[in-house]
């Protein structure tokens, strides 16, 4: 099955600006909270329609600060194949997207962000549905897109990265909170982010930084440490047990906890076939 067709970075239109705002409103109210941070939104779409700009937010990030993702190095013997240890803080390794399986890709994307191609930085949609499916006592419903979740994923990088104790858990908490005011922050960095990069370039680097349970950072060292094989040779059912997993880790881990990782393998099974990345019978 074939993912949908490629989008390139793009800027916010004024629909989508309208969009944003409405959206972060209605969280609030449901919430029964108007947070402060809706000034700033607010006085962005006051000055779009005033002058007509079809970007939004003026004093958007020029771009996000990423770092070099940390990944393991391996030592050898003098045969240069024999492996006599390997070292790492994180066990990651990166890999080009070309060498993810297809499906791998549209496992995430079924389970993370169904509209990825479609939408831009930011998802009016979702979140309005995630919003709505949460203040009604459904099944919990995230509303980043993949792209916001990239972001997440390299401020909590950046945070863990820090030597001062106090300076990471303060910079982890800023990270993750879940505050009207930091998604706000999230979605504006997320928005400069797909001015920089393609679709295709944001979701491979989501791919390679997402933390796969205790033991694995990134979809190539995930494929290695659970399946001892490459992430370009998975299969629907290994793919989509890796992407139930980043939602939460700790209890998505399938060595950690099988039982609970099954269950989580199988929902995702769910949306791959309701989104026809895999057939009836394959499910």
């Amino acid at each position: 099955m074939a993912i949908p067709a490629r989008a390139s970075g793009r800027q916010v239109n004024l629909v989508q600006a309208l969009s944003l705002l409405l959206a972060f409103i209605l969280v609030a109210g449901i919430g029964g909270v108007l947070s402060a941070g809706l000034v700033m939104p607010a006085v962005a779409t006051v000055s779009v329609l005033a002058n007509g700009s079809t970007t939004v937010f003026s004093d958007l990030p020029s771009s996000l600060a990423e770092q070099p993702l940390s990944q393991k190095s391996t030592m050898y013997a003098n045969d240069g194949t024999t492996v006599l240890a390997t070292f790492y803080s994180e066990n990651r390794i990166n890999v080009a997207l070309d060498k993810i399986a297809p499906i791998m890709q549209e496992a995430v994307i079924a389970t993370e962000d169904k509209r990825f191609y479609q939408h831009g930085a930011i998802d009016p949609q979702g979140m309005a549905r995630a919003t709505a499916q949460n203040a009604l006592g459904s099944d919990t419903q995230g509303a980043s897109t993949l792209t916001q979740q990239y972001v997440k994923n390299v401020l909590v990088e950046a945070a863990t990265n820090l030597d001062d104790p106090k300076a990471r858990a303060a910079a982890i908490k800023a990270a993750t909170d879940t505050t009207i005011s930091r998604k706000l922050h999230e979605a504006k960095l997320a928005i400069a982010l797909e001015k920089k990069y393609t679709k295709d370039e944001i979701l491979g680097r989501y791919l390679n930084i997402a933390p796969f349970g205790s033991s694995a950072y990134g979809v190539e060292a995930a494929a290695e440490y659970f399946f001892s094989k490459k992430a370009a040779d998975l299969n629907y059912l290994e793919a989509a047990t890796l992407a139930g997993i980043p939602q939460n880790p700790s209890k998505w881990d399938p060595i950690l906890s099988p039982k609970n990782a099954t269950s989580r393998r199988n929902s995702v099974l769910v949306k791959m076939k309701a989104q026809k990345f895999i057939t009836a019978a394959q499910y």
